[in-house]
């Protein structure tokens, strides 16, 4: 579980999000990150997949889903 805010840092996050953050992408995430600066490799796969379901969000939709990676 993590929450951005609309300039897309993160501001809060569980553990869980925190362990697997680092193990798909070998990052430590905190708080006032821009997980896509931060990817070596496929920001563009983040940005075109988060970017538009946190604007949703933001908008008042309610979403819920699971994603396997």
């Amino acid at each position: 579980i993590w929450t951005v805010n609309r300039d897309y840092k993160v501001t809060s996050y569980n553990q869980n999000f925190k362990n697997i953050v680092r193990l798909q992408h070998g990052i430590d995430i905190d708080h006032g990150y821009k997980i896509d600066e931060h990817l070596k490799t496929n920001s563009k796969e983040y940005i075109n997949f988060w970017y538009p379901k946190y604007n949703e969000a933001f908008n008042g939709k309610k979403l819920e889903f699971e994603k396997e990676d």
